[in-house]
This record gives structure tokens, C-alpha cells and sequence, in this order.
């Protein structure tokens, strides 16, 4: 062990098996194994000041019980990070860069693979192969509660594995986010992506499910999200604004409010199913119109909720659309959609020729009576239900 106010630096040709503790008050802490692996007992502890850095550079494993200091960066060149089975976090930092080959994680007390544990206020993550779990929480050096002190994220960056983050406190991701294979994230609060954020296969994104909503619970999302190859799930408690575009042209996406309203610019599934629920209202963010294209709509809302607006309607290119609303402001081929009293509809081509009939003054704006689409209705036919065609119109008795 070693204890300084000094700067302590270990520089091995090969391996670093470290046992102690490493503790400096006022100096920065550096550990570097050119040829091998570093090391570290279950019981070690890594101590600096949240002004001084910690460095360990293993050439190959990275296996690391506990370090706290202000600006920590761990890298493995050809192998993984790996943290011990500890009780405490792995990482305590003011800012932490992990950087690995094969995969970052942690064991548990059965040698199971787990979530290498991490308190830090900014994390940026570089992985090439396998899998990345990391469990995050921010307010490191501060009494700050981490709903009001986000986890702000560098790039992170995951070539040919998955990444999974689950995060206690609100979260920022400020730079890139790009991942060879699938992205889970978890956050008991708000999330906000503001840069570009892709991955291959499946985005999974839950915010604040399961917990006690806090005042922001939601997703802000500003920049543009992407799934190349699968499905995009968007699941929070509260608002989400969807200014960048969501895009999985080769699976369906989900979207997800479910105590608030969902703002949105574009959807894009494809052919896929696309579903946008919320316990409020879905309404256009863009000035003027939001834009869903899928093979198949569902827009769901809560029981006072509304779709779209006169002024800034959704517009949908699909096949085949469900709508569940007190009022819907849909604009397609065939102008805008108005339903009333909570119905489903399914404007297809049926609605799209019952539009045509009941088109009122304004070319641009459409009524349709949920109640006049029944099991009855053809739509060469004159029937009793719903709204009365004028005069010119009707057929000759």
C-alpha cells in the first residue's frame, strides 16, 4: 500500500498484480502495464482527490475493485474491463473514460456477469467487441439529487456488441451514440439525447417505469435515433418530445407516454407496425405537421387526449390506421381526417371514398361520423346511419 500527498506512478513491462491500497491526497494516481494485465484484489482501494486523475492502462485485462478520484480513464487494449465482486461501486469519478477490446462488465458473488458499477457526473465509452453493462448513477463530489444533476455521457461508442446501461438519476447523452448490436437503457428519470443516437439491432428505452414519477420522467429527444436492422420500444412515465426522427425500417416502432403527452416530428417503421400511445395528447412539434410512415398506424391517446391539430395535423403514409381519440387532425392523400367521441377508425379505403361524399366547403378539411362506418355500410348505398348526404347527392327512390 501506499499513502502520499505526492503523485504515484507504477510503469511494468509485463503483468500488474496489485493487492493494496493506493491513496494520494493531493497527487494524481497512474498505473500502466505495457505487455500484461492489471489487477487488483477484491479488498484494494484506489483514492484520489476529485482534482487529480487516475490512469491504469493494462495491455491486456483490466480487473478492478474500487476507485474514487476526479478524472479517472481505464483502458484494456486487447482484453476487457471487469469489475470484482465488491459490495460499493467500482467507479466513483467527477469524469470517467473507459476504453476496451473485449467488453466492459462486472461479476457477481456467483461469477455471474453483471453491471460494472458507476458514480460519475460524465462517462464516455469506447468498446470494439462484446458487450458493455454498466449501472450509472451521477451526483459524485456533490449533494446534488440526480434528478437535478443529470449523468452527462461523452461518445460512446460499442463496434460489434450490445450496450446496456441502467441509470438511477436523470441522463444526458451530449455526444454520439453508435452500437454494433442492441441498446438497453434504463433511468428511473428524465433522459435527453441531443446528438446522433444508432444502433443495429434493437433500441429498448424505459424511463421512470415502475417508480414514483418525479417531476421530469420523460424523453427529450433532439437529435436523430435510429435501428438499422430491427426495432425501436420508447417507453416513459412522462412527456416526450421526438424533435429528431425515429427510424427502424426493418422493424416496428413503439412510442410510449404513460401518464403525459407525446410531441413528434417523424416516425419512420417501414413496412412495420408503428404504435404511438400517450396519456395525454400526440401532437405535432414541427410548425407545421408531423409525419408517421409505417404499413400499419395505431394512435392512442387518454380520454380527454387529442391528435394532431387543425393547424399542425399528423401525416400519415400507411396502409391501414387505428385512432383513438376525442379528436384526430390526420392529413393524407385525401386531406384531413376529423373524428369525434372516442371511435376507432380504420381510414382505408373505405374512408378514404366516404371522404369524397362528405367533404364540406373547405377542400382541405374532411368530417367523418365514426357512427356511419357499421357492418351495413356500402358505400354505393344510401343508409339511415350516420351523417345525411345532401340532397344532390342521394339516389332517386
Amino acid at each position: 500500500s501506499a499513502f502520499t500527498e505526492k503523485n504515484i506512478s507504477l510503469t511494468a513491462e509485463n503483468a500488474v498484480a496489485q493487492n493494496g491500497d493506493l491513496n494520494s491526497s493531493s497527487g494524481d494516481i497512474s498505473v500502466i502495464a505495457k505487455s500484461g494485465g492489471v489487477s487488483m484484489g477484491a479488498s484494494s482501494l484506489v483514492t484520489a482527490s476529485e482534482n487529480n486523475k487516475i490512469t491504469y492502462q493494462s495491455n491486456n485485462e483490466l480487473i478492478l475493485a474500487s476507485l474514487s478520484g476526479g478524472d479517472i480513464s481505464l483502458s484494456s487494449t486487447t482484453g476487457e474491463i471487469k469489475g470484482l465482486a465488491i459490495s460499493g461501486d467500482h467507479i466513483n469519478g467527477k469524469q470517467v473514460t473507459l476504453s476496451a477490446l473485449n467488453g466492459i462488465s462486472a461479476l457477481d458473488s456467483n461469477a455471474q456477469v453483471q453491471a460494472l458499477r458507476v458514480v460519475v457526473n460524465n462517462l464516455s465509452i469506447s468498446n470494439e467487441n462484446n458487450d458493455v453493462l454498466v449501472a450509472t448513477q451521477s451526483g459524485q463530489f456533490n449533494n446534488i439529487r440526480p434528478e437535478q444533476n443529470p449523468l452527462v455521457m461523452g461518445q460512446v461508442i460499442n463496434k460489434n456488441g450490445n450496450l446496456n446501461i441502467n441509470n438511477t438519476g436523470a441522463i444526458q447523452f451530449a455526444e454520439n451514440l453508435s452500437v454494433g448490436g442492441a441498446v438497453k437503457l434504463v433511468s428511473s428519470s428524465q433522459i435527453d439525447i441531443n446528438k446522433e443516437f444508432m444502433a443495429q439491432d434493437d433500441i429498448d428505452i424505459e424511463v421512470g417505469k415502475g417508480t414514483i414519477t418525479t417531476a421530469k420522467d420523460g424523453l427529450n429527444l433532439t437529435g436523430n435515433m435510429e435501428s438499422a436492422k430491427s426495432s425501436i420500444n420508447l417507453q416513459v412515465n412522462d412527456l416526450m418530445q421526438l424533435q429528431g426522427a425515429v427510424k427502424a425500417e426493418n422493424g416496428d416502432v413503439t412510442v410510449v407516454s404513460d401518464n403525459n403527452s407525446i410531441a413528434l416530428t417523424s416516425i419512420n417503421a417501414g413496412a412495420n407496425k408503428a404504435v404511438v400511445s400517450a396519456g395525454g395528447s400526440i401532437v405535432a412539434l414541427d410548425s407545421s405537421q408531423a409525419n408517421i410512415s409505417a404499413g400499419e398506424v395505431e394512435l392512442l391517446t387518454g380520454t380527454t387526449g387529442v391528435v394532431g391539430s387543425f393547424s399542425k395535423p399528423l401525416k400519415l403514409s400507411t396502409n391501414a390506421t387505428l385512432v383513438n381519440s376525442i379528436n384526430a387532425f390526420i392529413t393524407g392523400n385525401t386531406g384531413v381526417i376529423v373524428s369525434t367521441g372516442g371511435s376507432i377508425l380504420d381510414p382505408g379505403v373505405a374512408v378514404s371514398s366516404a371522404n369524397k361524399g362528405q367533404s364540406t366547403s373547405a377542400q382541405e378539411f374532411s368530417f367523418v361520423d365514426a357512427s356511419v362506418f357499421s357492418r351495413e355500410l356500402s358505400l354505393f348505398d344510401v343508409i339511415n346511419e350516420g351523417i345525411r348526404l345532401p340532397e344532390d347527392q342521394l339516389e332517386d327512390e
